[in-house]
């Protein structure tokens, strides 16, 4: 069977979005990350670690900031791209080819903010990287652990986990029930320097 790219519509945004890349429709982690954005003051620099096609960094973008996506993902990376062009922001963000934002300087940013793989089991298939944090939840770790050193001092870092990732930090912000688990929304702040 061979799957084929699908079109999707999420809060006004048209996304490409090919296979064994995460889809925003139908998934309460991206839903309750974008609703924190929207309510959040707009940053002059945001950066999403694990962009995936882009869908969160380019709602950051429409808000005026300056975003950058990074993704560890070659055809999910095409795609932020493509995204950002089919809804004429390309003008307002960079996506940025490298793993769980290793590539971007240590205090860059205003506002960073991840939906990264929670769930804690190994990736069997293709189609399970986008939610397979790995059985000790490295991925889940690593990119959270470089949203945080990404932040500026005193920025606030958003990002999504499940009651099965069993590892959260932060203040919950919003939660949602699903029929499996109960998905959050956390803030943490990078802590100001001494």
């Amino acid at each position: 069977m061979r799957l084929h790219a699908q079109f999707a519509r999420f809060l006004g945004l048209t996304l490409l979005v090919p296979p064994g890349c995460f889809t925003p429709i139908g998934t309460y982690s991206t839903w309750l990350v974008s609703r924190v954005l929207e309510a959040s003051p707009s940053a002059e620099v945001a950066v999403e670690v694990g962009t995936g096609v882009g869908t969160l960094a380019l709602l950051a973008a429409k808000r005026g900031a300056y975003a950058v996506g990074v993704e560890v993902s070659e055809p999910c990376l095409r795609a932020a791209k493509a995204n950002a062009r089919r809804n004429s922001l390309d003008g307002l963000l960079d996506f940025v080819l490298c793993d769980a934002g290793s590539c971007l300087r240590s205090s860059s940013a205003g506002l960073v903010f991840t939906n990264p793989p929670y769930l804690p089991v190994d990736s069997e298939k293709p189609e399970d990287v986008p939610v397979a944090g790995g059985s000790d939840l490295s991925i889940f770790k690593k990119m959270l652990v470089n949203a945080v050193r990404i932040a500026k001092p005193g920025a606030p870092v958003v990002y999504s986990a499940s009651n099965l990732t069993g590892l959260s930090i932060g203040k919950i912000l919003l939660c949602a029930r699903t029929p499996i688990d109960e998905v959050c929304a956390y803030l943490v702040v990078r802590p100001r320097r001494r």
